[in-house]
């Protein structure tokens, strides 16, 4: 079993040092983060003791502090936040299978936006990145290789 943290690298510096400390958590692993501002970021992590079962957190570099984006008991991963924001994009398997899903923060509730089969996938390793408040790219997988998806969100 292996636990991991996250850590940022000061580029004019070369310094590190650790933003999260899952020593002091029942996490056991911190993975994809994603910046939400200067100080602020989202990552999927997995619990101790429990297997493929990820979830989106949210934490500081200031406070450490880390918390549960909502609740799930579905495997959510590659949390994305729009500039504005108000959506988060992730991968889920809510719908038994790998879809991205929408979380809308301001009213709490969830949108899947794609709907693909069994032979073509999204990648759980993978990022989602939005190139305005509408509008998001992904790869899928499928017998073809990996294509570029550029999705519109209403």
């Amino acid at each position: 079993m292996y636990e991991t943290n996250i850590w940022v690298l000061n580029l004019n510096t070369l310094e590190s040092f650790q933003i999260t400390d899952i020593s002091k958590t029942s996490l056991r692993t911190v993975e994809r983060p994603r910046w939400i501002d200067n100080n602020r970021f989202l990552f999927h992590g997995a619990y101790k003791g429990q297997r493929e079962k990820y979830q989106l957190f949210e934490s500081s570099i200031s406070t450490k502090q880390i918390d549960k984006v909502f609740e799930s008991k579905w495997n959510d991963y590659i949390p994305s936040i729009s500039p504005d924001q108000n959506k988060i994009a992730f991968v889920s398997n809510r719908s038994k299978i790998n879809q991205v899903w929408i979380y809308h923060v301001n009213n709490n509730t969830y949108s899947q936006i794609t709907g693909y089969s069994i032979h073509e996938y999204i990648n759980q390793h993978d990022y989602i990145e939005w190139q305005d408040n509408s509008t998001i790219v992904f790869t899928i997988m499928n017998n073809q290789g990996i294509q570029t998806v550029k999705q519109r969100i209403e």
